[in-house]
């Protein structure tokens, strides 16, 4: 799906900062943790938290165009239980190259072991052009992660394959974060 808008900041702003807070928002929202929770967890020593937020820094190969571009991002992560086997998350990326891209998804999380964490789930792509035209598509992220605990924070390596409109596209980088 293809859609292009004429660029005006309002009309920019008034049309896509909902979806944006839906990204970031809802999760934390929907999946909010409560404080006596957290403290049994600090009381017993459990590292596993039911949130996580990070910050990613990487690099995207879109192999359509041959470009590999700098890529910044963050990410929160909600699992359902004690257990952490299975969560849903929000994304939001920009690439940076001859013209800035945004990427925004809902991902859902599972996690088969401690540390290996595997991922799939929606998302749109946001692109403005040197003419001020935003093009958007919808995109289908599939990931691995592997996390690397360090008490409430954690260094995650992670690689995604990115599909627009039968595109591929690589996302692979480290992301630093905090349980919570």
């Amino acid at each position: 799906m293809n859609f292009i808008l004429m660029s005006t900041s309002t009309s920019f702003t008034q049309r896509y900062r909902y979806l944006i807070i839906l990204f970031i928002a809802l999760p934390i929202k929907l999946f909010s943790q409560t404080q006596e929770h957290q403290d049994q967890n600090d009381l017993h020593g459990i590292h596993n938290h039911n949130n996580h937020a990070g910050i990613f820094i990487g690099s995207t190969a879109q192999y359509n165009n041959g470009r590999n571009l700098f890529t910044l991002g963050i990410d929160y992560t909600r699992f359902f239980n004690q257990h952490q086997k299975w969560g849903i998350g929000s994304f939001l990326e920009v690439f940076f190259g001859d013209h800035t891209q945004w990427l925004g998804g809902i991902p859902i999380i599972y996690k088969p072991s401690d540390n290996l964490i595997l991922r799939t789930g929606p998302g749109i792509e946001l692109v403005k052009d040197s003419e001020k035209n935003i093009t958007g598509k919808l995109v289908l992220r599939a990931g691995i992660a592997y996390d690397i605990h360090l008490k409430h924070f954690s260094i995650t390596p992670s690689f995604d394959i990115d599909y627009v409109r039968h595109h591929p596209s690589m996302v692979w980088g480290i992301a630093i974060g905090k349980g919570f």
